[in-house]
């Protein structure tokens, strides 16, 4: 008799163990975002027989991104984990128009997605941008891809982003950062999303972005 009540003591602590355990790492995904930013490029160099040169990353479109997340830094209650490499991209949309610049950053934030996004474009007004044109030329974008396991769809307001699981400049990027990371809607893995792509996807990973 003793020793069962021992086991049911145990398996009690051991279930509260579980649901703190549970309920911790909940709250920890719940406040997990990741952002997109993309900054306008310049005229792509070019190897001998046309082959894009991707050795040297063009120095403006880097600071340009730098500075983004250099604001994704002083956002109040908000902390940048880790940044992912850059990737030079061409354009969607608008077709002529220069190559981009692409990073995904991953966030840690106290705040909710409205208030999150108010933040990002906060930023982009600050550097210059304005939104005029959709897929059009701008010297920035930030992107709010994901915000935890939420799923939002208000006019103004659409987490995940609804774009996200088809582009190769975020998959990638963010491949680095979490492979692991299941998109809420779909229910699948970044590694799984990337091999739906396209096997030549129009994105070449540059150098490692410091910060």
């Amino acid at each position: 008799m003793q020793h069962r009540n021992v086991d049911r003591v145990v398996a009690a602590r051991d279930a509260r163990h579980r649901d703190r355990h549970d309920h911790f790492h909940t709250r920890i995904a719940q406040r997990l975002s990741f952002v997109a930013a993309h900054a306008r490029g310049g005229e792509r160099r070019e190897r001998a027989g046309g082959v894009p040169d991707d050795r040297d990353v063009p120095g403006v479109e880097v600071c340009v991104i730098r500075k983004a997340v250099e604001g994704l830094r002083d956002i109040p209650h908000t902390s940048v984990l880790r940044v992912s490499s850059l990737y030079d991209t061409d354009p969607v949309g608008d077709l002529d128009q220069p190559a981009y610049l692409n990073a995904v950053a991953w966030l840690e934030s106290e705040l909710d997605a409205r208030t999150l996004l108010w933040h990002l474009l906060l930023i982009e007004k600050r550097m210059g941008r304005v939104r005029s044109q959709r897929w059009g030329p701008r010297s920035i974008d930030l992107d709010l891809l994901f915000h935890g396991d939420s799923i939002i769809d208000e006019p103004d307001l659409q987490v995940p982003h609804p774009e996200a699981h088809r582009r190769a400049f975020v998959l990638h990027p963010m491949l680095e950062l979490d492979p692991d990371f299941v998109h809420p809607s779909i229910h699948e893995t970044v590694k799984k999303m990337v091999k739906k792509l396209d096997p030549t996807p129009s994105v070449r990973k540059g150098g490692r972005f410091w910060y």
